[in-house]
């Protein structure tokens, strides 16, 4: 192999190797995958990618049954997030909770039920733009934190 060819393999493993250690709420294809089986399945899927506490534009719904209220109601109506186009992966810094809310209960939110690796992803849908909350993961997808959209 020449030293011109065992460079750009290296490169490649390197990038490779950096894609695959980065957390699964920050890795765009995931998201994806993520948002396709919200519309692919049914409620009970949507449950078990949602975290509880659960944040629904700026209110903070802590029952479980009211989480599985709100996604057999949206489920109902025909939402979905239809040819979503992942914008922006942004992690979450000291300030992101303003994103969905600038108000003490969405700080001590983020601050305390958040996972370490939190996320806001913008995405835009034939329904408008959203923002999804994400991080952690379980099953080698994302948990869903939180939705705040149409924006």
């Amino acid at each position: 192999m020449t030293r011109k060819a065992a460079f750009v393999l290296l490169a490649v493993l390197a990038t490779l190797a950096a894609c695959a250690t980065g957390p699964v709420a920050q890795r765009e294809r995931r998201v994806e995958i993520l948002l396709d089986r919200l519309n692919e399945r049914d409620v009970e899927h949507a449950m078990e990618v949602s975290r509880i506490p659960f944040v629904f534009d700026q209110e903070i719904i802590v029952l479980e049954r009211d989480v599985e209220t709100l996604w057999s109601n949206l489920q109902q109506v025909g939402f979905s997030f239809a040819n979503h186009r992942v914008r922006d992966i942004r992690p979450v810094h000291a300030g992101s909770y303003r994103e969905f809310g600038d108000t003490m209960d969405m700080e001590v939110y983020f601050d305390k039920y958040l996972a370490d690796d939190g996320t806001i992803v913008h995405i835009d849908t034939d329904y408008g733009r959203f923002l999804i909350l994400v991080g952690d993961r379980r099953r080698g997808l994302p948990q869903l934190f939180g939705m705040k959209g149409p924006l």
